[in-house]
This record gives structure tokens, C-alpha cells and sequence, in this order.
């Protein structure tokens, strides 16, 4: 997933209950919860299969312009493939 051209797209049995700037996501597959943080919830919400990684970390840099571009590259990364691994998004 280390392609910037990629573009993640959220899995279509997963619920997003929101809570504000944090989120529930409900995998209806497996019966499992996962909560959101603000920047998770930011992620998610730009994860429609339209938007590539580099334009969720452009969108992250405009949004978090205090956080270093190598904290925010670490951050997104960890992000997307942790929720990957949970098979919550889909690289389209």
C-alpha cells in the first residue's frame, strides 16, 4: 500500500456510527467493533475509492499543519494498514 496512486475505499458491510470527530465501525462479517479517533475518523472519511493516498496526505497536511509531514506519512501508514488488516477498506 506504499503506492500514493492508491486509492483506499471503505468496505461496503462496515457501519460507521458517529460520535463527532471519533467513530464506531460496526464489520458486520465478523461482529467486531473498532473505534475511530479523530484521526482515524478523518482517514475514514476520506477512504471513498476516489481520493489516492496522496490526497488524503495532502488533506491531512492542510488539517494538521502542526504535525511534522514524517509524523503525519507515519501516522496515515499505520493507519490505512492497520485498517486493511482488519479488512475495513479495500485498495481499489
Amino acid at each position: 500500500m506504499s503506492d500514493s496512486t492508491d486509492k483506499p475505499k471503505a468496505c461496503d458491510d462496515v457501519i460507521l456510527q458517529d460520535l463527532g470527530d471519533e467513530a464506531l465501525l460496526y464489520d458486520a462479517r465478523k461482529e467486531n467493533v473498532h473505534v475511530l479517533n479523530r484521526t482515524a475518523r478523518f482517514v475514514w472519511d476520506m477512504c471513498d475509492g476516489n481520493n489516492t493516498i496522496a490526497d488524503i496526505k495532502k488533506s491531512m497536511q492542510e488539517q494538521y499543519d502542526t504535525i511534522s509531514v514524517d509524523e503525519l506519512t507515519a501516522d496515515l501508514t499505520a493507519i490505512l494498514q492497520e485498517m486493511q488488516q482488519k479488512n475495513l477498506i479495500i485498495i481499489v
